[in-house]
Parts: C-alpha cells; structure tokens; sequence
C-alpha cells in the first residue's frame, strides 16, 4: 500500500507538470491540482506550537532542577559554616592546650570573666559594635598581663589565651563589626 501511495504521488506530480507544460504559465490552474500538489504532513503553525510547548517543558524541568541545586546549596553553605565555627572552637582549644606548662598555670580571674562574653555581648541591639564593652576587655587585658607579670608566668602563653579568646569572641561577628571590634580593641590597647 505504502509504494502505490507514493506511485500516485509522482504519478500525480507528472500530471502537474504535464499540465504546465502544456498550458503556459500565465494560466489559472485548477484548485484540485494546486491542493494536490501543495499538501503534505508538515504543518508550521502546528511546528511552533509543538517547538513552544517543548521549551516550555525544559524550562520548567530546568528551574525544578535549579531549585533542589539551589536548595541543597544552601544546606551545604550552612554546614560549612557549622563546620568553620567548629574549626574555630577547637583551634582556640588547642592554643590553649598547647605549648608549654604556662597554659596550665594561666588562671586568671579576667581570662574567666572574657570566657564569658559572647559575641552578641559586644554588639548593640542596633547592630553596631560596643565600645563600652570593648574597652573593658581592652582594660582586662591589660591587668591580665600585670598579674602574669607579677605571678613571673609565660607572657607568651598568656598573650595567645586572650588572643584566642578574642578570635573566639570576634567570630561570629559579620565583617563590618569585626573590623570595627578589632579596630576599637587595638586602639584601647595603646
């Protein structure tokens, strides 16, 4: 059935072609053969719509899949953070355990009372840092490292143990208010 289909179309076509040949050109040719000649499968309006409603299914696969990426790149961008924090506490840990026998012996009632502050205690409630309270550990620091001197302890320990604790408190603060802690700091330490 398939090859007698395609018989009568090129049986067809020579028909249209015979007809042109002769007849000349100028002339009306019959409705019938112009729609035989002209008709096919292949329908553009029929091919855009199809051609849109595929890309509209691959953008909507696209932004589901783009939503679970984003998704679980959130998740993972907060465990890094759980994990540098982490990090943190347990870098400030070793300092304190390591290097030599004055770690041990550093026990000093404003090394305590610096372990604890939080971050949230050095800043305001209107987010910026608090100098008040900067100052105070800028002040035990300094009397921290009268009594070492005083007690003939290792001033290198001592200097890390707060410095650690200072990391520790400088943290978990965003970047504006840890430049500005750590500027505020140093500049009570003079």
């Amino acid at each position: 059935m398939a090859g007698k289909g395609n018989n009568y179309s090129a049986l067809h076509k020579m028909k249209f072609v015979l007809f042109l040949f002769l007849n000349d050109y100028t002339s009306i040719m019959p409705e019938k053969l112009i729609e035989g000649m002209y008709s096919s499968y292949y329908d553009p309006g029929f091919s855009l719509v199809g051609t849109l409603f595929i890309l509209i299914i691959g953008a909507l696969i696209g932004f589901i899949i783009s939503f679970f990426i984003i998704r679980y790149a959130t998740r993972a961008n907060e465990l890094l953070d759980i994990q540098k924090k982490t990090l943190q506490e347990l870098k400030v840990q070793n300092e304190l355990l390591s290097d030599d026998k004055g770690n041990s012996e550093i026990n000093s009632f404003y090394l305590d009372e610096l372990k604890k502050l939080q971050s949230s205690d050095m800043v305001s409630k209107s987010g910026y840092v608090n100098h008040s309270n900067v100052e105070k550990m800028a002040k035990s620091y300094k009397k921290f490292m009268e009594e070492i001197e005083t007690k003939n302890l290792s001033i290198l320990s001592a200097r890390k143990a707060f410095q650690a604790e200072i990391d520790r408190l400088s943290s978990e603060l965003n970047e504006n208010q840890k430049m500005s802690f750590l500027s505020v700091y140093r500049e009570r330490l003079k």
